[in-house]
């Protein structure tokens, strides 16, 4: 009993910390389920208005589909080089750092990167898969 006749009850800091942790857990759960749960007031994922440029955009890439499909699988796949000896193009089936031969001068080089659409590996059989 305190000096006013008042009950005083000591709880030990470990009751004391977890009825705190409890409360503090309550109230920010509370606030988070409050500012996530608000809805926002975004732009819609299919409204093109605020891109700078959409018009220009769709000019410039409507012959591509077309520009892609003319290739044809077989020509799209194949990897890109230079030949170091005359600098023209040269399309083989290789995987980024394989020798590759020239068919313009017959000597062998590196095939460098391949690019998005060219060969990334070759099977246990050795031939190219993706």
């Amino acid at each position: 009993m305190g000096e006013d006749g008042e009950v005083i009850v000591n709880f030990p800091l470990s009751i004391k910390n977890r009825i705190m942790s409890i409360g503090f857990r309550k109230v920010s759960l509370m606030v988070c389920l409050v500012l996530c749960g608000k809805p926002g007031s975004g732009q819609n994922v299919w409204d093109a208005s605020t891109y700078p440029d959409e018009e220009g955009f769709k000019r410039r890439m409507s012959p591509m589909l077309q520009r892609i499909a003319a290739e044809g699988f077989g020509e799209r796949s194949l990897a890109f080089s230079i030949c170091p000896d005359t600098g023209l193009p040269v399309k083989v089936w290789a995987v980024e750092g394989e020798k590759i031969i020239s068919p313009y001068t017959g000597r062998a080089y590196t095939q460098g990167p391949t690019g998005y659409f060219g060969p990334k590996q070759r099977n246990d059989e050795g031939e190219i898969v993706a």
